[in-house]
């Protein structure tokens, strides 16, 4: 019986020997994924970062060119408007003389008046730009006297709030 018991034992101690290295070796194992998880981690965050960097600069770059491709448009357009004038122009001086005479005396009223147009127009635009300042001036004196209404009613409710409660 003794003999059994040792022969247990030591099977029970070379059992836990075995389950010892094996956790030795995972430890190990263990240590060496979170070693690599935090090194993927890192990486990761370094791949969010530049990202984010990238990103931004796309964006920055996308407004740019749409901003260029806004001018841009804006430039064929006048330029279009001023093809067709030379167009128009090109068929005055092709025409006979008198033609030639009555197509740039209505060329000269149009131009006359346009520029009428334009100085109206700028003139109308001073005055509303006049206006609207002196509305937003109007506005803020408004408001700053709603405010020191306000504040002075308020005063007035408490002054009378606690002269109540001393009756």
């Amino acid at each position: 019986m003794c003999c059994g018991s040792q022969v247990m034992s030591l099977f029970d101690l070379q059992e836990y020997f075995r389950e010892e290295e094996k956790n030795i070796s995972l430890e190990k194992k263990l240590e060496e994924f979170n070693k690599n998880f935090n090194i993927i981690r890192h990486q990761m965050g370094l791949l969010y970062k530049q990202y984010g960097s990238e990103k931004s600069e796309w964006k920055k770059l996308q407004a740019d060119s749409s901003m260029e491709i806004e001018k841009l448009q804006e430039h064929i357009d006048s330029l279009e408007v001023k093809v067709k004038e030379y167009d128009e122009q090109w068929e005055v001086l092709s025409k006979s003389g008198d033609e030639q005479k009555q197509l740039i005396a209505e060329s000269a009223k149009r131009m006359v008046l346009t520029m009428a147009d334009m100085t109206v127009l700028g003139r109308k635009c001073k005055a509303l730009q006049k206006s609207e300042s002196y509305m937003r001036k109007e506005n803020r004196k408004m408001k700053d006297e709603m405010a020191s209404v306000e504040c002075s009613v308020t005063q007035r409710i408490g002054e009378l709030q606690r002269h109540k409660v001393t009756w």
